[in-house]
């Protein structure tokens, strides 16, 4: 297995972390959640200017992005933390599919386009 590959499966079984717990039990682990957003952020680096992109990972991407905004309003004072991770994994899904990465964006410096 390489590199690459070994990367993405990461991301999955983060995903599987996540999401199953989040949909059959009453809490995730904060260390899950961690976990995930940095496996996502590192297949976002990874990814940057790919001009095809893996159909596999678009979609770990959007369940965990549903799945954290559907399952927050159930989860008392978990929700503010699952809509934040949401947002911001949304914001990396974003990313990618403009061909960048989340060190593209630097807050308050100006891009150069």
């Amino acid at each position: 297995m390489n590199e690459n590959s070994y990367l993405f499966e990461e991301f999955y079984l983060a995903a599987s972390d996540v999401l199953i717990p989040l949909q059959t039990q009453d809490s995730v682990r904060s260390s899950e959640l961690l976990k995930v957003e940095e496996y996502a952020l590192q297949v976002a680096r990874h990814l940057k200017g790919e001009e095809y992109l893996p159909r596999k990972t678009l979609v770990i991407y959007r369940k965990l992005i549903t799945t954290l905004q559907n399952e927050a309003p159930d989860r008392g004072e978990e929700s503010s933390k699952l809509l934040q991770l949401a947002a911001r994994i949304e914001n990396t899904f974003d990313l990618i599919l403009a061909g960048e990465s989340p060190d593209d964006r630097i807050p308050g410096v100006p891009r150069i386009i």
